[in-house]
C-alpha cells in the first residue's frame, strides 16, 4: 500500500473513532444529532478499514472493529465527561471497556485462555472500581465540569452572576468619520 493511501485511510478511521467518541460523550445531551454523528463515525471507520485492509477483510472483522471503536469511544467519552455527567459515566466507562475487551479479541482472533480471562476479569473489575471511586470523589467534593444542559440555558443566579439588562451592555460606537476634538 502506498504512503498516501495508508495515511488517508488511517485519517478516515480515526475521524470515525473521533465521531463515535463525540457521539457517545454527548448522547444524552444532544440526542438525534449524536445518533447521526455516531452513524457517520461508524461509516467512516468502516470505509477507512476497507481502504487500509482491502476487500479481503471479512465483514465480521470490519463490524467487530467498528464495535471495538464504539467501546473505546465509550471509555474515552466516559472519562472525558465524568465531571459533567458522573451518573452516566459511572456505567458507560465499564460498559465501553467490556466491549473493548470482547471485540478486541474478536478483531485480533484471540482465543481466551485462563490467562486472558484473568486479565479481562481483573481489568474490568479495576475499571468498575475506578469508576465508582471517581464517582464518589465527584459526588463528595462537588467537583463539576461544564455540566451539559439539554435546554442549553444558563441560570445566572444559581451561578452567582448578576444579570445585567442588555441595554446596559451596549457600548456606543463612533463612526470612523466622526471626529471629536
Amino acid at each position: 500500500m502506498t504512503f498516501s493511501r495508508s495515511h488517508f485511510s488511517t485519517i478516515i478511521c480515526y475521524i470515525g473513532v473521533s465521531f463515535i467518541t463525540g457521539a457517545i460523550s454527548h448522547w444524552f445531551f444532544s440526542g438525534t444529532r449524536s445518533l447521526i454523528t455516531g452513524a457517520i463515525g461508524v461509516v467512516c471507520f468502516i470505509i477507512g478499514t476497507l481502504m487500509e485492509e482491502g476487500t479481503t477483510t471479512g465483514w465480521k472483522s470490519v463490524i467487530s472493529g467498528a464495535i471495538l471503536a464504539v467501546g473505546i469511544g465509550a471509555v474515552t467519552g466516559g472519562l472525558q465527561h465524568f465531571p459533567d455527567s458522573p451518573e452516566r459515566s459511572l456505567w458507560i466507562l465499564p460498559v465501553g471497556f467490556a466491549l473493548s475487551l470482547v471485540f478486541y479479541a474478536l478483531v485480533h482472533g484471540y482465543k481466551f485462555s485462563k490467562k486472558e480471562y484473568t486479565y479481562a476479569s481483573i481489568s474490568l473489575v479495576s475499571v468498575i472500581c475506578i469508576s465508582i471511586g471517581i464517582f464518589a470523589v465527584i459526588e463528595n467534593t462537588g467537583i463539576t465540569g461544564h455540566r451539559h444542559n439539554v435546554s442549553n440555558s444558563v441560570d445566572l443566579e444559581t451561578a452567582g452572576i448578576e444579570a445585567t439588562p442588555p441595554s446596559e451592555n451596549i457600548v456606543p460606537m463612533i463612526a470612523p468619520n466622526d471626529h471629536h476634538n
